[in-house]
């Protein structure tokens, strides 16, 4: 598996917690890595604008691929497999759409095509 995003830092610590410790309160992050109330707000405030942190009640949740990422790193087997599909169903996604492309710029190509041919004949035509 490639890296995962802010291991080793703070920020990765709070992701293991609400992920693979199952601590998703304030108080509980708080206390669990010996910090205050101030100095874990702009942490938390950080990762709520890198979208991978969101408030859901009175808990936390962590944005769903990342935290599939650090339950298969700490040897969740599920997670993993779920990770597969995922990087399957993207790949999928992505071939759709680039043949989706493909098929509009062929019929945009024809369209420019027939429309140029018929200037070209109206211009030969009349000289």
């Amino acid at each position: 598996m490639a890296s995962l995003k802010h291991f080793g830092t703070i920020k990765g610590e709070i992701i293991r917690l609400i992920s693979f410790d199952n601590i998703r309160q304030w108080g509980e992050i708080r206390d669990s890595l010996g910090l205050t109330n101030e100095s874990l707000k702009p942490i938390i405030r950080e990762m709520k604008k890198e979208r991978i942190l969101e408030e859901n009640g009175s808990n936390f949740k962590v944005e769903y691929e990342l935290w599939l990422q650090y339950k298969a790193f700490y040897g969740e087997e599920w997670a993993e497999n779920k990770l597969k599909e995922l990087k399957a169903e993207r790949q999928e996604e992505e071939r759709y759409w680039q043949r989706v492309n493909q098929l509009k710029k062929e019929k945009m190509g024809n369209f420019w095509a027939r429309k140029n041919k018929k200037s070209f004949d109206k211009w030969f035509a009349n000289s």
